[in-house]
């Protein structure tokens, strides 16, 4: 069976990449969500942790299941003003 290691879509107008790094021998599972907005880079999640049970899949859902939640409180905030916050 290949190995899922990573997935893409789109959410809310947010591009979202799902990546897992190579299995460790511990069985540890790891893996980052980069989330960007309007072409640029907004957010990096990270994953990691032992599961017994799961598979790649199950650790690509549970990192698209934070970046959907990441994103749907984004989106809840106020976005004016000045926060003194630099995009760069």
């Amino acid at each position: 069976m290949k190995r899922e290691v990573s997935r893409q879509f789109e959410y809310a107008g947010w591009d979202v990449h799902l990546q897992l790094d190579p299995p460790a021998v511990d069985r540890s599972v790891a893996g980052h969500a980069d989330l960007s907005y309007n072409g640029a880079h907004k957010c990096r999640i990270a994953l990691a942790g032992h599961h017994d049970q799961a598979d790649d899949a199950d650790a690509l859902d549970v990192l698209g299941a934070e970046a959907r939640a990441f994103i749907d409180d984004w989106m809840q905030r106020l976005h004016t003003g000045d926060t003194g916050f630099v995009e760069l």
